[in-house]
């Protein structure tokens, strides 16, 4: 009987995981931006410049900078103020697959799921969702250095 607990914690501690792609880089894109606030929605155009600044196997460091269009009426909420553009903070993770990550905003509740593509290309879908107001968009970002 000891040799099936020896042969069944040999097959799972063998067990390993692939090194997930990295990614650490600058990525950019543009896309169509869907805000809800104060009972009014807006739609409009934005560009983002992602980085990933640290990869330790799994976990992500990363900040992105993303700027409306000029002529965009909607203004998405930064940390309870509403705003043009900003630059802020993530923490991602990568899934048990090694393609697809989640990053999560430090100062506030967004989330960003991507979904590598291959070297360089990732697809992307944001949401947040906090007071009275929520803001979604989906961006396919090119790896640029």
């Amino acid at each position: 009987m000891k040799w099936i607990y020896f042969v069944i914690f040999s097959l799972f501690s063998a067990v390993s995981y692939a090194e997930p792609l990295n990614i650490v880089g600058q990525w950019q894109g543009e896309y169509r931006i869907y805000v809800y606030h104060n009972g009014e929605s807006h739609k409009g155009l934005a560009s983002l410049m992602f980085t990933v600044t640290e990869q330790d196997k799994e976990f992500l460091h990363a900040k992105y900078v993303w700027q409306l269009n000029k002529a965009n009426v909607a203004k998405p909420d930064v940390a309870g103020k509403q705003v043009k553009g900003a630059e802020e903070e993530l923490l991602g993770i990568f899934s048990f697959n090694e393609k697809d990550i989640t990053f999560i905003e430090t100062e506030d509740n967004g989330v960003l799921k991507m979904t590598i593509i291959d070297n360089d290309t990732i697809q992307a879908v944001y949401h947040e969702n906090q007071h009275h107001e929520a803001t979604l968009y989906r961006v396919k970002l090119k790896r640029v250095k």
